[in-house]
């Protein structure tokens, strides 16, 4: 009878040993698609800023020749 016993729990530990080396697997797995994710988002939001650095050298360029322009009329 202790034989069996000891063979059930043999087997539910097993069991829960299996169940956390693949949850260490998921979680492992999961953390790599975060991290990939994040480098995504900081080359979109890197993109981003050159694009926002350019559009505001643009603006003041189009500011300096309208204040140019309204210096002259005066």
């Amino acid at each position: 009878m202790s034989e069996n016993v000891e063979n059930l729990i043999l087997t539910q530990l097993r069991e829960i040993r299996d169940e956390q080396h693949a949850s260490r697997e998921e979680r492992a797995a999961f953390r790599s698609e975060v991290k990939r994710e994040l480098k995504d988002l900081r080359s979109l939001i890197g993109g981003q800023g050159v694009i926002l650095t350019s559009i505001a050298g643009y603006i003041h360029q189009v500011e300096e020749r309208v204040e140019a322009l309204e210096g002259d009329t005066e």
